[in-house]
């Protein structure tokens, strides 16, 4: 019904839109609709739908993209409704189930939806799917989005999707959905005044965080929302912050409280973050993007942003997904400064040079573009489907992720050669945890209940204790694990496991649920009751060589050496220094270039080759030895890359292999280290330049990533090559322009060309630079007469550096027709002077360009 200008103000602004919602709905399948932060599209519409007649006798499944989110949401609607959580609004995740007969609307978190789904392919019983805060781009929200669209095409035709979003900017969803309903909703929002402070990347950042809160606390007087990139930072800067404002000499910290918010911090202290501050009081809330779209915290007016965050990104060197601290984009930034805007005027403040601002990316890379894909096409196999082109994506998978999950599934024989499912597999996608973990449960539980089928090891394998310590090692392998002395050691984590006493002692009661839940979901009946007493050390290592089979290590030299091929290093305060074979559970950067071990067992290598003969295979190995710089060949026995039993292999350099040796040379060495020149190196912007902006055409991803991660690429040029020294400028220029066809390659020279034909005809040549936009550097004068700046790839504007006459820089400009009305006088004025005897218009837009003096041009 119209809601009352007298009502309005009491109400959200989704409010307004409500019947066009539903009128929507019930004459579309699929409805898209666009309401920015506070809008009320989480936490009023929902209550909202549930009055139309057609979802009296189906649910709502309400998917929030964070569990923070989805408990916060939850318990709103409930508080809402006068009801306890569990009754008309419920609340479903891991670890954290409240619905009853009486559930109408059902709050999960994404990975649920896919449960769901997997389940019950029909939804039976549920009406509608919301997607909520679909901007956010998490792989879960994009796998729900497309089983959600294959089930209503092919099986529940009266099943409908509601994808809401805080901004469709970048996303292509009316183009991939074009028979889909646009509903678009304006929020309330007050203007937000923006200051940047570049960030001294040499500097930690703590303490500059530290100094630009502090300088939010005393120029404003309310609330502040302070984003950083993770939990560490966020502990790290609520300890110096405190300590900073208890010695404070104008702020007073009695009326200050300074709360940290994350994903993993206890329900009860997510509450207190969120709440508003008490009378007299401020707050300042420490928070990672949790805090960017999906909750609203109250007294919100100050946003102080450290503008990172982490992203999960795959490292096919290391063959995970790991959290990268990066930049944000651009929408996100705004999204940030815009909490501040809620409720009155704000200020944000930015840790970074508004001229950084401008190079930011546009648009975070979405999950399904970035991540490891194991999960994703696990359950794809067992949803049916083997090839990611069967289904409808806003973005497809990217082929190269899909291809190494695809390769790993393999390897825990998941899926067949064809991808098709094995039962393996369908066993690994019941578990509910990541394929690694699953699979190590999965075998625990068949070694465990199938002694006949072990072979004779110096371990007897007892079926609880087997299974109870592959639990544990599962949520320490999960879970973000807090600092502490033995590090590395993950023996000590089992005990701290069971440790009683704080700190920690909440966490530690999460991951025993975790636990006891994982268990009971690989085993039924009376063996799923997980006991911490019955851990055995001597099974962790096992346990994980068999989840990450490429992460066993060898000891070689001053490192480890992985099955998977990549050096790792020890920690100095590491416990495995004498540890000649380890298997690694977790990994973390290093400035050494190879990564640290965070978490490791010491192994027995007569377990590995009882328990996980498969591993292990008779070849001939020909690579390369990078402390002799040459290549070299050996037979015998591997473990991946580990060599464990071998002898020399005598091939003559003609031999196809040898290459395969130089080619593994030259990877080693890195792309920065190829024989690049200046003019390969812009070609190579160029195309990444196209792939950029001439999304239409299928350019080829030539970054230094990309290149790295699959050499095949210069494989077939190097034929004749006998040594990485002997790779020429030549033979790199042809492999790299190899990757282009005829018709793209002309594509390029006409879209991004090598120069620019100044209005005098002289060849400016442009150059490309990653991060920045395409520059050329021209003499003032023979740019007169042009009223635009120049353009490529269609409208992607060229900095203009203007010359002198003696070519020395006068102007540096975006906008051409800006500067010859505006600060060109200037310039002007000083060049006459300077320059008596050459041209200074006093119109350039409509002067004659000209390479000459004034005499030769016949002018006076």
């Amino acid at each position: 019904m119209p809601v009352s200008d007298s009502l309005a103000s009491h109400l959200p602004p989704i409010a307004q839109h409500c019947d066009s919602i539903c009128q929507a709905l019930a004459e579309n399948d699929m409805v898209i609709l666009e309401a920015p932060p506070g809008a009320g599209k989480s936490t009023f519409l929902p209550l909202q739908l549930l009055k139309q007649a057609s979802r009296q006798q189906q649910k709502i499944l309400l998917l929030e993209p964070r569990r923070l989110a989805a408990r916060n949401v939850a318990a709103f609607l409930a508080q809402q409704l006068g009801e306890p959580l569990g009754q008309t609004v419920g609340l479903r995740m891991r670890q954290e189930t409240k619905v009853s007969d009486k559930t109408r609307i059902e709050v999960v978190t994404e990975g649920v939806l896919t449960r769901l789904l997997q389940s019950d392919p029909e939804l039976n019983g549920i009406g509608l799917v919301i997607f909520d805060e679909f901007h956010e781009r998490s792989l879960h929200a994009d796998l729900g989005l497309a089983l959600s669209v294959d089930v209503q095409q092919g099986l529940r035709d009266d099943l409908k999707i509601l994808v809401m979003s805080a901004t469709l900017e970048g996303m292509a969803l009316q183009e991939r959905f074009p028979e889909a309903a646009l509903v678009q909703c304006e929020g309330r929002s007050y203007p937000v005044e923006v200051f940047y402070q570049g960030r001294d990347r040499r500097q930690p950042l703590a303490p500059q965080m530290v100094k630009l809160t502090e300088q939010a606390l005393l120029e404003s007087d309310g609330s502040v929302l302070v984003f950083l990139p993770g939990m560490f930072e966020i502990q790290q800067l609520q300890r110096q912050l405190t300590e900073r404002l208890a010695h404070h000499t104008t702020l007073d910290s009695s009326t200050i409280e300074v709360t940290p918010l994350y994903g993993s911090l206890d329900p009860k202290a997510q509450r207190q973050a969120i709440a508003p501050a008490a009378d007299g009081k401020r707050k300042v809330v420490l928070a990672t993007n949790v805090a960017e779209t999906s909750l609203t915290i109250d007294g919100i007016s100050v946003v102080v942003d450290s503008g990172l965050h982490r992203q999960a990104s795959y490292h096919h060197k290391i063959g995970h997904t790991r959290l990268d601290t990066q930049e944000i984009s651009q929408a996100s930034a705004t999204q940030r400064a815009g909490r501040a805007g809620r409720l009155m005027p704000g200020r944000a403040y930015r840790l970074w040079s508004e001229e950084l601002h401008s190079r930011k990316a546009k648009q975070s890379l979405p999950e399904i573009q970035s991540a490891d894909l194991s999960a994703l096409v696990l359950e794809l196999a067992m949803w049916g489907v083997t090839c990611p082109e069967d289904l409808t994506w806003l973005d497809l998978p990217d082929p190269s992720l899909w291809q190494s999950a695809v390769a790993r599934l393999q390897q825990y024989q998941a899926i067949d050669g064809e991808g098709r499912i094995t039962a393996h597999g369908q066993a690994l996608a019941k578990v509910g945890a990541s394929p690694e973990v699953a699979h190590m449960l999965v075998w625990a539980v068949s070694n465990a209940t199938n002694q006949s089928a072990l072979k004779p090891t110096e371990l007897a394998l007892p079926e609880s204790s087997l299974l109870d310590t592959a639990a544990a090692v599962a949520v320490l392998m999960e879970e973000p694990l807090p600092k502490q002395p033995f590090a590395d050691d993950l023996g000590r984590w089992l005990d701290w496991l069971t440790d009683t006493g704080e700190p920690h002692q909440a966490m530690r009661r999460r991951l025993q649920q975790r636990a006891q839940q994982l268990k009971r979901q690989t085993v039924s009946g009376a063996a799923a009751s997980w006991k911490a007493s019955l851990f055995n050390h001597d099974y962790a290592a096992l346990l994980v060589a068999i989840a990450y089979p490429d992460w066993i290590a060898g000891v070689r030299g001053q490192q480890y050496l992985t099955a998977r091929g990549f050096g790792a290093n020890l920690a100095e305060n590491s416990r495995h220094q004498n540890a000649e074979w380890l298997a690694v559970a977790s990994l973390r950067d290093s400035h050494s270039g190879n990564p640290l071990v965070s978490l490791a067992a010491p192994l027995s290598l007569s377990l590995v080759e009882a328990h996980c003969d498969s591993l292990i295979e008779e070849r001939q190995e020909i690579g390369w030895d990078a402390r002799q710089e040459r290549v070299t060949a050996t037979e015998g026995r591997y473990l991946g890359k580990l060599p464990l039993t071998t002898k020399p292999l005598q091939i003559p350099v003609s031999d196809p292999r040898w290459q395969q040796g130089v080619l593994a040379g030259i990877a080693a060495r890195g792309v920065d280290k190829l024989p690049w020149t200046p003019a390969l190196r812009n070609w190579q912007q160029r195309v990444l330049m196209a792939q950029r902006y001439l999304t239409v055409d299928n350019w080829p991803d030539v970054s230094d990533q990309r290149l790295a991660a699959d050499w095949q690429w210069l494989a077939p040029f190097i034929t004749d090559v006998r040594h990485p020294n002997k790779l020429t400028e030549t033979i790199l220029r042809q492999a790299l322009h190899s990757l282009l066809d005829w018709s793209l390659a002309q594509l390029l020279d006409k879209q991004l060309p090598t120069h620019y034909q100044a209005p005098t005809g002289s060849r400016i040549a442009i150059q490309y630079q990653q991060g920045e936009a395409p520059r050329i550097a021209v003499r003032m004068q023979e740019m007169y007469g042009q009223h635009d700046s120049p353009k490529v790839a269609g409208s992607v504007g060229v900095v203009v550096e203007l010359l002198s006459p003696a070519g020395r820089p006068l102007q540096v400009t975006r906008d051409l027709a800006a500067f010859w009305q505006g600060s060109y006088r200037d310039v002007q004025k000083e060049m006459k002077g300077r320059y008596p005897k050459h041209y200074w218009p006093d119109d350039p837009a409509a002067a004659e360009a000209t390479r000459k003096t004034k005499r030769a041009m016949g002018k006076q």
